[in-house]
């Protein structure tokens, strides 16, 4: 099917967040043996729910006011509700998501905490596989509406690889899509390990992708006013990337040439001289015993065919120099709903243009038609296995934006964009 200029697209955000309410939505998948211990989480995580309704008692200006901007799009109930999320997903023009957790109104996955996040292994791993067993079994459930549109992520419990598995197999058969793939951490072994071969293998056989979200570093390192400059430097820098050097150097992607793993919400050109410097080490280092053999071909041959970039509020520059770089079938744009920093913005009425819309023609104007294509969406179809002919019917329905659309150039940055969505330097301005 040859589409025109006029035709809808098919949008697909790589990066999407959701947050299911702890007592609202996820008790009742509680087992019962566990609900005392899930009734102090939902005592626990009040006080970080307080705090967000406290920072709406604050009065500002919606349009420039940081937190106001928050508060903006904290009021969508597509954190949580599927009517809601599709409703914004029309309003955007997008006809596919992939959904991570973390949706920036501090609801959790029961029994998880920021320090097992950053540091591998929980305290208690079986109420920890149990509260991610139970946000998997909602998402599950979530996702079932229109299914077509959603790529859902399973969380596994990787410090049992037998029981990850389980999960893993589980979750396809529910009709989540892909794994949400930690960055490295340090009670985990590195990726190049060879104990990590049955869940390569298990992912490579039942098609579930592996998405890794900016998140690493060390949290304990980071004080004072430049704390979120750190965090910022590290969880969306080199470090959240390094899946990808160990994978590729490690033989992994040769021994499972049908893996594949996507990096997201990793803003810069980074692409291109990460590339050169994995095949300039490896070159350098070819005649190390077993590394050939291992690794036989140049590590860019495997990230073209098995690595991928989730991007998230794409800029114009980061598009420019994939098309001039030659990677633009490894992008795929993503929104970051319902992020404050993302391209949707909250409106004051759904009558109002979408920001995500004008920041799709920020980013892609004057750019070749195909790239357009392969990154808006086309590229998101075919990492994540996605009914290209369903999302075609949904494109139509839903109004998505053409070619003819997102190549007219942006006469001004709206007044509601985030800085993040309009970004015309660096990885974060």
């Amino acid at each position: 099917m040859t589409l025109t200029r006029t035709d809808p697209l098919v949008v697909v955000s790589s990066d999407t967040h959701i947050g299911p309410r702890l007592q609202a939505d996820l008790r009742q998948y509680c087992p019962a043996k566990y609900l005392g211990a899930f009734e102090e989480a939902v005592t626990g995580n009040a006080g970080a729910l307080a705090a967000i309704g406290a920072a709406f008692e604050v009065e500002a200006d919606p349009d420039t006011d940081h937190g106001a901007v928050f508060r903006r799009n904290w009021q969508t109930e597509g954190h949580y509700d599927i009517s809601a999320r599709l409703r914004d997903m029309d309003y955007d023009g997008v006809a596919a998501e992939v959904i991570f957790h973390g949706s920036q109104n501090s609801e959790i996955i029961p029994f998880q905490h920021a320090r097992a996040f950053f540091g591998g292994i929980p305290d208690d791993t079986e109420l920890a596989a149990v509260g991610l067993h139970i946000y998997n079994q909602w998402l599950a459930d979530y996702c079932s509406t229109e299914p077509a549109r959603h790529v859902g992520l399973v969380h596994l419990p990787l410090w049992d690889l037998e029981a990850a598995i389980a999960e893993l197999e589980w979750a396809r058969e529910a009709g989540l899509r892909s794994v949400n793939f930690p960055a490295p951490r340090p009670n985990l072994p590195p990726y190049n390990d060879r104990v990590w071969e049955p869940l390569w293998s298990a992912c490579e056989a039942l098609e579930m992708p592996l998405t890794t979200h900016a998140g690493a570093g060390d949290p304990s390192a980071w004080s004072g006013p430049e704390t979120i400059s750190l965090l910022s430097l590290e969880s969306g820098g080199w470090p959240a990337r390094r899946a990808m050097h160990f994978m590729i150097l490690g033989g992994v992607f040769e021994r499972h040439p049908s893996l594949k793993l996507v990096l997201t919400e990793q803003p810069g050109d980074w692409w291109t001289s990460t590339v050169n410097d994995l095949d300039s080490t490896y070159l350098s280092t070819i005649h190390t015993p077993g590394f050939k053999e291992q690794t036989p071909r140049l590590p860019s041959e495997y990230a073209r065919e098995n690595v991928f970039i989730g991007a998230s509020f794409l800029a114009r520059y980061e598009s420019e120099h994939a098309v001039r770089d030659g990677y633009t079938e490894q992008v795929m744009w993503g929104s970051d709903y319902p992020h404050m920093e993302g391209t949707f913005q909250y409106p004051r009425s759904f009558e109002d243009p979408s920001v995500s819309r004008m920041a799709m023609r920020y980013t892609f104007a004057g750019l070749p038609d195909d790239a357009i294509r392969q990154m808006a969406g086309e590229n998101a179809v075919g990492v994540y296995g996605l009914d290209r002919d369903e999302l075609v019917k949904v494109a139509a329905r839903i109004g998505a934006p053409t070619l003819e659309e997102l190549g007219t150039p942006l006469d001004e940055i709206p007044e509601m964009g985030s800085a993040q969505a309009f970004r015309t330097v660096g990885a974060w301005s």
